[in-house]
């Protein structure tokens, strides 16, 4: 009996030690708080992409992250190959170690894009995981829409990167696709079917592209992540502070962010800068489907006649597409009771935003412009271009 008992717990002692040495394999004893891919899409602004890396790797100088792993996937040798490079903190100094190169198609797919965040993670497993997009958007508007847009009186998308890039870096923006055509484009949806391909819910993305503190864009992405950063109106081609903004990112050692810090980082810092376009939101994503039940019932009562000229814009265009989404149901709805119970989801759907007073665009009339109304997102509903793809978002399908 003695020698069985000893045999028993020499094999308990055995099996107790073989998994712990497989803990750091097992998803359950994982060390690592989180990992932070940073996805940085197209070449064209591969002169702000640049200063962009340099700027993480500056934060993460300080010995910030911890456990905690970033890599970013960056076309920086090639158009169509994307490099995962991970910044690795070695006694002061970033080192770049290359995970990984993944050759990419011209225009994305979800199992494409999801290959390459899933090699990513597969190599770089944590508790959670965030996203930053680094990109030329346009919000919801899918990539085939761009004739569209030129045969309503707009300039397309190429023409209109011509005088864009002849402007001064100052003024230039993430406004549009990669003009080069190059690579690495992909729908709002493609980023949904990408995220799914993983099998992870991200705690949040953080869109270093213009235009994506948008409902439509948002509602999209409900289900693939927790929260979302983004600006309803054009990003400034410097893009995001990330001296400031990584460390709130990698609070405590890399064990937790902080997104109220990370939004209002990009707020101060353009406000300091600049002056101007220091428009950003939050938003919370469990919060969207109860958003888009408010909604349904302030399409029940809308006024025909609404003169679209005196709801709040986010875009120089001359026939706007994007708005604020609740300076327009205050001025069409004409249910009061449908009009209070979608403001007071707004508000718990975007806990936090920031504005200044303008916002600089370089789309069709580049100028200033002024923001007057602000509830932290933008929608297209009242646009009168682009009506039967819009028509397809499923935030249309769910407010109709």
């Amino acid at each position: 009996m003695n020698r069985l008992r000893h045999i028993t717990l020499l094999l308990a002692i055995v099996l107790s030690l073989f998994f712990v040495s497989c803990g750091g394999k097992h998803s359950d004893g994982i060390s690592t708080p989180q990992t932070i891919i940073v996805y940085l899409s197209g070449t064209n602004l591969n002169w702000a992409f640049s200063k962009n890396v340099q700027d993480i790797e500056s934060a993460l100088q300080q010995d910030i992250k911890g456990k905690s792993r970033v890599v970013v996937v960056w076309q920086n040798t090639s158009a169509n190959t994307a490099e995962a490079i991970e910044l690795v903190y070695n006694d002061g100094i970033i080192e770049r170690q290359l995970m990984a190169e993944y050759p990419l198609s011209n225009i994305m797919t979800g199992d494409k894009l999801g290959y390459i965040l899933s090699d990513v993670i597969r190599q770089a497993p944590a508790k959670s995981y965030g996203m930053i997009v680094g990109a030329h958007s346009w919000a919801w508007i899918p990539i085939n829409a761009f004739d569209e847009l030129k045969n309503n009186g707009l300039n397309s998308a190429k023409l209109r990167m011509i005088p864009h890039i002849e402007l001064p870096r100052h003024l230039q923006t993430r406004f549009i696709g990669d003009p080069s055509g190059n690579y690495n484009r992909f729908e709002i949806s493609t980023i949904a079917d990408a995220i799914a391909y993983t099998e992870k819910s991200f705690e949040y993305i953080l869109f270093d592209a213009c235009f994506m503190a948008n409902v439509e864009a948002a509602y999209e992405l409900r289900n693939s992540t927790k929260y979302i950063i983004g600006s309803a109106c054009e990003i400034m081609g410097n893009g995001f502070p990330y001296m400031q903004t990584i460390p709130y990112l990698l609070q405590n050692g890399g064990t937790s962010y902080d997104l109220k810090g990370a939004a209002e980082s990009y707020h101060t810092h353009y406000k300091n800068t600049l002056g101007y376009s220091g428009t950003v939101s939050l938003i919370n994503c469990s919060q969207l489907d109860a958003l888009a039940s408010a909604m349904k019932e302030v399409n029940r009562s809308l006024r025909a006649d609404f003169d679209r000229n005196t709801i709040q814009t986010y875009e120089g265009g001359t026939n706007h597409i994007f708005f604020d989404l609740g300076d327009y149901v205050s001025k069409v709805c004409t249910n009061p009771q449908a009009t209070s119970a979608l403001l007071m989801q707004l508000q718990k759907t975007v806990p936090t935003k920031y504005t200044l007073d303008t916002f600089w665009s370089t789309y069709i009339h580049a100028d200033y412009y002024p923001v007057t109304s602000f509830s932290g997102l933008s929608t297209s509903a009242p646009s009168n271009i682009l009506r039967t793809s819009y028509e397809q978002t499923a935030w249309y399908k769910a407010t109709h």
